[in-house]
């Protein structure tokens, strides 16, 4: 169906929303939005929030997808991407984070089930490690690297736009 868009400048952050069925198009042209947009700076950390969509891709389109999002990273810092899914063993989740891994020594991702907690990861400073024991009780799922389950309420963020593939 489609991703909505929010990018948050002062957080070098751009969150993406998916709903309904979403294929290699719909990502497509969320990332192709991005990318193209005037604020948008190379390395952005980014939120894939997945809870109320049905991935519809192959690996190697998540491997393509991947390999757009990482290409014009520097290696100077590291780069996050979240993502939020409601399914903790999500097989696109899972496959979409040991790429983004495999492909990109600057890019570390991680699976969550709030965007409260992406939000929590993601804004950490960078010279600090992400102390996971601080969310003690919480078990992660076979190759994830990360899975919290808190639900809170999604915050929005400035600049909202949308795409939809036609």
């Amino acid at each position: 169906m489609s991703f909505s868009f929010d990018l948050d400048t002062s957080r070098r952050t751009a969150y993406f929303t998916g709903q309904g069925c979403c294929d290699y198009v719909d990502f497509c042209v969320a990332l192709n939005g991005l990318l193209n947009h005037p604020l948008y700076q190379a390395g952005m950390t980014i939120v894939w929030d997945w809870q109320r969509c049905e991935i519809l891709l192959a690996n190697t389109q998540i491997c393509s997808l991947v390999e757009t999002m990482t290409r014009n990273a520097g290696a100077d810092q590291t780069h996050r991407v979240a993502i939020i899914t409601s399914i903790p063993t999500h097989s696109s989740a899972v496959t979409f984070q040991k790429y983004i891994e495999a492909m990109s020594s600057s890019y570390r991702a991680m699976l969550f089930t709030s965007l409260e907690q992406a939000s929590h990861w993601i804004n950490a400073s960078s010279g600090s490690s992400f102390n996971e024991a601080s969310f003690a009780g919480m078990s992660q799922p076979p190759g994830a690297t990360a899975f919290f389950k808190v639900k809170a309420p999604a915050p929005r963020h400035g600049n909202s736009m949308q795409w939809k593939s036609l």
